[in-house]
């Protein structure tokens, strides 16, 4: 997903209040650099900025979606070479736990629970049994 661009409110504020400014005198002039000009001109570095931010980003991701193009090839390519062992060689070979492949003699572990390792539930006697009445735990 692209990043989103930014824009600029104060910008936009900015451009309008320039405008204003610019309807009451053309070269607005309060002295020691404060100027309708110098406004102008900082506004104009700031969509400058603004647009090569904007840029930069957009080449951030085209950058990544090539990151990501080649990592998918990359881990094709792994997958094709992994095989091709296996088939040459054999997946209990020495060759294809050289290239980092498993061998199938060893297997992947059960992730379900095996019923000969549960314990039998255990009896309850009266003597231990608690009774719940009213809210409150009795043991009887």
């Amino acid at each position: 997903m692209p990043r989103p661009k930014r824009n600029s409110r104060v910008l936009a504020k900015s451009e309008r209040q320039l405008e204003s400014l610019q309807s009451i005198e053309r070269m607005l002039d309060f002295g020691n650099g404060v100027t309708a000009q110098a406004y102008a001109d900082v506004i104009d570095q700031m969509r400058q900025r603004l647009a090569y931010y904007n840029t930069l980003l957009s080449t951030v991701d085209d950058a990544q979606r090539d990151v990501e193009l080649t990592e998918q090839a990359l881990t094709d390519l792994s997958k094709r070479l992994m095989v091709n062992v296996a088939a040459r060689y054999g997946e209990d070979s020495r060759e294809y736990r050289m290239a980092g492949g498993k061998p199938r003699s060893t297997g992947r572990r059960s992730t379900s629970r095996s019923t000969t390792n549960m314990l039998p539930p255990t009896p309850v006697t009266e003597s231990s049994a608690s009774i719940v009445q009213n809210g409150t735990r009795v043991t009887a």
